[in-house]
C-alpha cells in the first residue's frame, strides 16, 4: 500500500479511510505460502500481542532450508516479527510483533492455519450483525470451534476459547476487541457495528454441573462490571454470558444467557 495510493484515494473518495492494509498488500509472501503447504504454524505462540519469543542467534544468522528453518526466523524474515533485543555473536536473542497492524494481519494468517474453511462455507456470518437470537450466535461459535483440530490446538482454558474466537472474528471483521478495558474491568470479547455492540463474557468448565455454576458467575460479572456501557453509545447493546463445556463428549458452549 503506497503513499501515492493513499493520497489518490483521498482525491477520488473525498474522505480519509484509515485502516489495516498490511495483510491485503503483501502480508502473505510467496515464501510463507510455500512453507504453509508442508507445515503448520504454532499459531497460539503469537496470540499475545506483547509476548517476546526467544531464539538462538545461530538460527537467526544461519537460517536453513525452507523445510527446516526455525519458524520464528521465517516469521521475522517475512515481517511478522521484529527484533526485540540486540543481535550478539552467539547465545540467544528475542523477537516480537512489531505493531498493531501487523498483529491484526498475523491473526488473519493464523485463522487460515487453524480453521477449516471447507466446514465454514455455509456459515452465515451476518448473524453477528443482524440476529437478535443469542442461540444463533452461540451456535455460530460452536460451529467455528468445531472446525479446530483438537489434537493440534487443544481447548484447555478460558483464555484459549477467547483467543480462538478472536482469531476467527478478526478474519471476518476488524471491529472486534479482546480484553476491552473499562473502569470496572475487561470484557472478554466485544464486537462493534454501526448501531450494535455485542459483549461476551466467557467461562470454561470441565463438565455440565460446573458449567451451570460458571454461567451464574459470568452473568454476575457482566452486571457488576457493567460491561459494554461505554461511549460511543449504541442503539443496541447485547451482552452474553457463555460457558464452554470441555467434557470430551461435548466440547461446546452449552450454557449461555443474555444479560
Amino acid at each position: 500500500w503506497s503513499v501515492n495510493s493513499f493520497f489518490q484515494s483521498i482525491i477520488e473518495n473525498k474522505f480519509v479511510d484509515f485502516g489495516d492494509y498490511w495483510y491485503d498488500n503483501g502480508g502473505l509472501p510467496s515464501i510463507l505460502v510455500n512453507y504453509l503447504k508442508t507445515h503448520k504454524l504454532n499459531s497460539l505462540d503469537y496470540v499475545e500481542k506483547d509476548k517476546t519469543i526467544t531464539i538462538r542467534v545461530n538460527d537467526f544468522k544461519n537460517p536453513t532450508s525452507l523445510t527446516s528453518i526455525n519458524q520464528n526466523v521465517l516469521m521475522c524474515q517475512t515481517g511478522y516479527l521484529t527484533l526485540r533485543s540486540p543481535v550478539y555473536s552467539k547465545g540467544f536473542m528475542t523477537l516480537g510483533i512489531p505493531n498493531s497492524e501487523v498483529y491484526n494481519a498475523l491473526l488473519s494468517l493464523m485463522a487460515l492455519n487453524i480453521f477449516d474453511d471447507t466446514k465454514l462455507e455455509n456459515v452465515n456470518e451476518q448473524i453477528l450483525s443482524q440476529s437478535k437470537d443469542v442461540g444463533e450466535i452461540i451456535e455460530l461459535f460452536n460451529t467455528v470451534l468445531n472446525t479446530v483440530s483438537y489434537d493440534n490446538y487443544p481447548i484447555s482454558s478460558e483464555a484459549v476459547v477467547q483467543q480462538l474466537l478472536y482469531m476467527y472474528l478478526k478474519g471476518i471483521c476488524n471491529s472486534v476487541s479482546a480484553e476491552l478495558h473499562s473502569s470496572k474491568g475487561r470484557a472478554d470479547l466485544v464486537i462493534e457495528s454501526d448501531n450494535r455492540r455485542i459483549v461476551f463474557e466467557f467461562k470454561y468448565a470441565k463438565n455440565e454441573i460446573e458449567a451451570k455454576v460458571k454461567l451464574s458467575e459470568a452473568i454476575e460479572q457482566i452486571k457488576t462490571r457493567d460491561y459494554g456501557n461505554i461511549v460511543p453509545k449504541k442503539a443496541e447493546l447485547l451482552r452474553i454470558a457463555a460457558v464452554f463445556n470441555a467434557d470430551p463428549k461435548v466440547r461446546a458452549f452449552t450454557e449461555y444467557h443474555e444479560v
